[in-house]
């Protein structure tokens, strides 16, 4: 017997405040998952099992953090995880390398230690209403890049979604 690695789609998505919606799972309810507290299931009360909530609702990569866990948890169904994928948009105003650290912080402890966070950054992109050209932003200056004109759409970069996880599963 020996063990591989599955991958599994999860596609979820955030709410502007990092509290998970599980879109298949709940239905559009925003109640992160069910059945029991976070104590009973061994999750950090927001990242922290210190009762700091204050300092954790600041840092909103913690809740952020806290969030996958949960939304890994109930997708894996029990099953080892090995690694969780997400994607971050450059106009979301989270900080990738402050997300891994949290990653850590928020995990210690609890079934997903060890878990390995892999965040894909996503330009943020714009594409003008006048002449339908497509300019990427590193400054959340919503100007088109050929015509100047401030008539855009976002076309990638508020991303928040936790893509995929890699499961351990045994083979025989």
């Amino acid at each position: 017997m020996h063990q591989h690695l599955e991958t599994i789609a999860v596609q979820t998505r955030f709410d502007d405040i990092g509290e998970a919606c599980v879109l298949e799972h709940t239905a559009g309810e925003c109640d992160g998952v069910e059945g029991g507290s976070d104590r009973e299931r061994g999750w950090p009360r927001r990242g922290l099992d210190s009762g700091n909530v204050v300092w954790a609702r600041a840092v909103h990569e913690l809740s952020i953090c806290t969030s996958i866990a949960k939304i890994a948890h109930q997708a894996a169904a029990g099953r080892p995880v090995e690694r969780v994928r997400i994607d971050v948009g450059h106009l979301r105003q989270v900080v990738p390398d402050t997300l891994r650290h949290s990653w850590e912080m928020v995990v210690f402890g609890t079934p997903f230690d060890g878990v390995a966070l892999e965040v894909r950054e996503v330009p943020a992109v714009i594409e003008c209403r006048c002449c339908r050209t497509r300019t990427r932003l590193d400054d959340p200056i919503f100007r088109c890049g050929a015509c100047g004109s401030t008539e855009t759409d976002v076309v990638s970069g508020n991303e928040l979604f936790v893509t995929s996880l890699d499961l351990s599963v045994e083979v025989s």
